[in-house]
């Protein structure tokens, strides 16, 4: 989906974009595969999307799951819309996804709290937040979304007892307090743990 593009944030493993795209044209976009892993949250119109053949309409209520490789066209039945893009790294996306990047098919309805999550998410953005609580946030909302469509591979990477979470807390304030600097990578090689764990 092409169209004017404000980025917020891009770092290696994470991107968050305010797009507007489409035009008064209806018609379908030419077939293309899906260069990256993204989440499509619509904020205003109606997107019709055909992925691998497969009709779908997107509008406020919904995310759209783009998963690479992916063959999909767009059309803009209403003319141009507004949307917040994120992509994440395969890497990042395994952490959220208890290990493997493949992105289940699908289209997650939007909650409340992925409502709100996403309209803090962009007043911060809007706001020149720094990068590293807009990073925190992004994966955050992502995470939702996963927690939505493949509940069972978000919580399979998680500890799942109170005395694993404990065990784990525990573990990283020992190694924060023999490595004040280690950094985050660091510490999770350290005690075994993703960040999101």
């Amino acid at each position: 989906m092409a169209g004017d593009r404000r980025v917020y944030l891009c770092e290696d493993d994470v991107l968050l974009a305010d797009v507007r795209c489409g035009s008064a044209a209806h018609g379908w976009s030419p077939p293309r595969p899906a260069p990256v892993f993204g989440l499509v949250l619509l904020r205003d119109g109606v997107l019709r999307a055909r992925v691998d053949g497969v009709e779908q309409v997107l509008d406020t209520g919904s995310v759209y799951v783009e998963r690479l490789g992916a063959e999909q066209q767009f059309a803009h039945p209403l003319g141009p819309d507004a949307y917040t893009g994120i992509v994440l790294s395969e890497p990042r996306v395994a952490e959220l996804l208890g290990g493997d990047p493949a992105v289940p098919e699908g289209l997650v309805m939007v909650t409340p709290e992925l409502a709100l999550a996403h309209r803090v998410l962009l007043s911060l953005a809007r706001g020149g937040g720094d990068s590293f609580q807009l990073g925190e946030r992004t994966v955050r909302l992502a995470a939702g979304v996963f927690a939505r469509l493949a509940p069972a591979r978000v919580t399979s990477g998680r500890p799942a007892s109170a005395a694993a979470r404990r065990r784990l807390a525990d573990d990283a304030r020992a190694a924060l307090a023999a490595e004040p600097t280690i950094g985050l990578e660091a510490l999770g090689r350290a005690v075994g743990a993703s960040r999101t764990t």
